[in-house]
């Protein structure tokens, strides 16, 4: 079992090896270590706001739940999902460096956005890492796994869309 300082350094330079021990040794003290991490997190990176705060756990419970969902289908069992809401939540720390970037959106914004772009990335392979270790099968499977929920509600919506223009387009 690690500090929660190893967690922060291995999740930041040793991913592998810190969510596969995150998932081998997890406990409720590290789905607490993680709640207060993301909360932190989100509060140094976007403004000590509480509306902004309880968005971001919204969004993290909401996307954590979509993707668990669509591994749920294949892999995971039910007992799982904890693991998951903690292993993704460790996945954001990289977005504590988005807070400098603001600071700068003035004088160089194209600078900026290539940052933000970059820490976007590094998150979405930190998140990768995390459903790999959970779900115990390669990161190409796990792009697939986490895109497919948002991509069937996707088709899903669209087809909706275009069969009420349809039947618009039919009443006039």
């Amino acid at each position: 079992m690690l500090s929660v300082f190893q967690n922060i350094y291995g999740v930041l330079f040793r991913p592998k090896e810190t969510f596969s021990d995150l998932n081998e040794n997890y406990n409720s003290r590290l789905l607490a270590e993680s709640l207060i991490l993301l909360a932190l997190v989100n509060l140094i990176s976007r403004g000590f706001d509480l509306g902004v705060l309880v968005g971001s756990f919204v969004n993290w419970l909401f996307v954590t739940t979509l993707i668990f969902l669509s591994a749920y289908v294949f892999v995971l069992s039910k007992q799982d999902y904890p693991k998951l809401l903690c292993l993704l939540a460790f996945a954001n720390l990289p977005m504590i460096f988005l807070a400098p970037s603001g600071l700068y959106l003035d004088q160089m914004p194209w600078l900026t956005q290539v940052f933000d772009i970059a820490v976007m990335i590094w998150v979405f392979n930190l998140n990768l890492i995390a459903l790999s270790s959970v779900c115990k099968i390669s990161k190409s499977k796990c792009v697939i796994l986490y895109m497919l929920l948002p991509l069937a509600l996707s088709y899903v919506f669209i087809n909706l869309a275009f069969q009420l223009f349809n039947e618009l387009v039919g009443i006039l």
